[in-house]
């Protein structure tokens, strides 16, 4: 079950989605997250997969690790995904984040595979 949670900073609302997934790369079977955020019914989402960085490496993967995303790592995505453009109320498709910089987390890209989220949020 997803649960729809609210982050609201500097006068704006956004709601927002994490559902757990795994990614296989070359690390191993990793435990990714795809976020998605949006503000507004009408406005861009915002879909990006975090895939989880475990401190020190787990010699099995990091499949088992608990990691999800608090919400100020979500406001950071937020924020970052403002910084590179994203219009949270302009109508159009998903938002691809090209950087990240959050402790802990990585895009797919980064982590030597690119995948897009699945299914719909």
């Amino acid at each position: 079950m997803r649960r729809l949670r609210r982050l609201a900073f500097d006068g704006h609302e956004f709601h927002w989605t994490g559902r757990i997934g795994h990614l296989r790369d070359a690390a191993g079977v990793r435990r990714c997250v795809h976020l998605r955020v949006r503000s507004g019914r009408q406005g861009s989402l915002l879909a990006v997969t975090l895939v989880s960085v475990p401190s020190p490496p787990l010699p099995w993967g990091a499949a088992t690790d608990g990691s999800y995303p608090t919400p100020r790592e979500v406001r950071t995505v937020v924020e970052l995904a403002l910084a590179e453009g994203w219009q949270p109320l302009a109508r159009g498709g998903p938002f691809e984040l090209r950087t990240l910089r959050l402790p802990g987390w990585e895009l797919p890209a980064l982590s030597g595979r690119s995948s897009a989220p699945p299914g719909r949020g």
